[in-house]
């Protein structure tokens, strides 16, 4: 009798313990994580908006789950760029593959961040997936070549001319110059991207310039991830 109840007691805590499985899977399901494989991802890469003000996280996502997928959150390297809800004509159907795009505002891509990517998936019955993966940017590298520069002296005042040429792939914000005792910066209406040449002028008082002498200067060229490249000159004063 003691043995029968013993096997009793031993076959009500297996279905006890059964249960209690079975439930926590099914609470599992509600949360799931990276193992669920309700979604895949492939390709995802980081890139910058095309006034560098701003990045943009690119990939695609393949529907395993049996429901659409119908909302997208972004966080990187800790920051939470919220969620994006996918219109119906836009959402991901069950094994169906569609190329996303996710804005991460006032995110500036640097020379060497590495980016800790987290996505949540979404899907219309409710269930989520969340995604991790630490990638790297493009190779991003600030660099600019002087084609031309002179001081041109006229009757009162003498004007900084300079040529230059974005030969990285950075814009430049920025371009502070350093001559005698002046230290300015020449005015810019917009960034220069790369590849681009630009010419900008700037009006210098407080110092006499002699026509044929050879000045020195130094420019410091600022791009958009702070990065900045020092180049020195000897600058002949022409005359207007």
């Amino acid at each position: 009798m003691k043995k029968k109840f013993t096997v009793i007691a031993t076959a009500i805590v297996l279905v006890i313990v059964l249960g209690f499985a079975i439930a926590f899977l099914a609470f599992q399901g509600n949360f799931s994580i990276n193992g669920n494989k309700n979604a895949k991802v492939s390709e995802l890469k980081i890139d910058h908006s095309a006034d560098w003000l701003n990045c943009y996280l690119y990939f695609a996502v393949t529907n395993l789950h049996n429901s659409p997928l119908t909302t997208i959150g972004s966080r990187v390297n800790g920051v939470n760029y919220g969620y994006s809800t996918l219109q119906t004509s836009l959402q991901v159907p069950p094994g169906q593959t569609q190329n996303e795009s996710l804005l991460l505002q006032n995110l500036v891509i640097t020379k060497t961040s590495n980016y800790e990517v987290e996505l949540t998936f979404t899907f219309d019955d409710g269930q989520y997936q969340v995604y991790s993966q630490s990638i790297s940017s493009e190779k991003y590298v600030g660099a600019a070549f002087i084609t031309n520069e002179s001081f041109i002296v006229w009757v009162n005042e003498t004007v900084l001319s300079l040529t230059i040429q974005n030969t990285g792939n950075i814009p430049i914000t920025n371009i502070q110059y350093t001559t005698e005792n002046i230290t300015s910066a020449f005015s810019m209406k917009s960034d220069l991207m790369p590849k681009n040449t630009g010419v900008f002028k700037s009006e210098l008082f407080g110092y006499i310039y002699r026509i044929g002498d050879l000045f020195p200067v130094t420019f410091q060229v600022t791009y958009a991830d702070q990065s900045t490249t020092s180049i020195k000159a000897s600058i002949l004063a022409v005359s207007s």
